[in-house]
């Protein structure tokens, strides 16, 4: 059910440099709350979704992420923005949900095209992808640096993982067939969100734009299809991290 191989081992190392500094800031930023416990458990379930082959248990372990987010968000950080924020997270999430159960279902059917649609729509918002984004410039804003940091350097990279460890591997043929319109989406969106970067002054939103920026071009470098299209899209994404 694991694997250790060259498609994971840079983003489990960029997860083992990272997890001391977010917990490092989450210390100073945390006066009143500990919550280096629940860090770490998301360091625990992030690491095992890097090393999973299956996709249904990176799936769940991937929802397991998003729970335990919600629930930080939720409890730890109770103003009523923040709460709108977690509410959008949960929203996007149980949209990703129902279209995982639905691409099941449509793939035990044999329909592989529209399977292959459906799957990939849902890592494109959890990457995020144009046109589904909102999420995340309204928890970025919200958050504390910590878990600000933890999104943008770590969970945002897991949905670029799955599309190479499982999307290319077991739906290639839909991902030929999709090619086109996967690039011509994500480059409107690097158009789009670069435009969105001159509207606003905060800067927390500012660097969720500019991650949505990298995360797309990522995408599109992996949609080249060939081994240096692929290979470049790792090296862009941790960086990026």
């Amino acid at each position: 059910f694991y694997w250790l191989d060259n498609g994971n081992i840079g983003f489990i190392l960029l997860s083992i440099i990272l997890f001391p500094l977010i917990d490092w800031i989450a210390g100073f930023e945390s006066k009143t709350m500990n919550i280096s416990f629940l860090l770490f458990y998301l360091f625990f379930v992030l690491i095992l979704c890097f090393l999973l082959i299956s996709l249904l248990l990176f799936f769940i372990c991937y929802e397991c992420l998003i729970l335990l987010l919600f629930f930080i968000l939720f409890l730890f950080i109770p103003t009523y923005y923040r709460i709108r924020t977690a509410f959008f997270l949960f929203l996007f999430s149980i949209f990703g949900s129902i279209s995982f159960i639905l691409s099941l279902l449509i793939f035990i059917l044999s329909e592989w095209l529209i399977s292959s649609l459906l799957i990939v729509f849902i890592f494109f918002i959890k990457i995020p992808c144009f046109p589904f984004f909102y999420w995340l410039p309204e928890v970025h804003c919200e958050v504390d640096s910590s878990i600000s940091l933890w999104l943008a350097g770590l969970l945002l990279k897991l949905g670029l993982f799955a599309i190479l460890r499982f999307i290319l591997c077991s739906f290639f043929l839909g991902c030929r067939f999709l090619c086109s319109f996967v690039l011509s989406l994500s480059l409107i969106g690097v158009l789009i969100v670069s435009c969105s970067c001159f509207r606003f002054f905060d800067l927390k939103k500012i660097i969720a734009f500019s991650s949505i920026l990298h995360l797309n071009l990522t995408l599109v470098s992996i949609y080249s299809l060939n081994s240096i299209g692929v290979l470049s899209g790792i090296i862009t994404s941790i960086s990026h991290g």
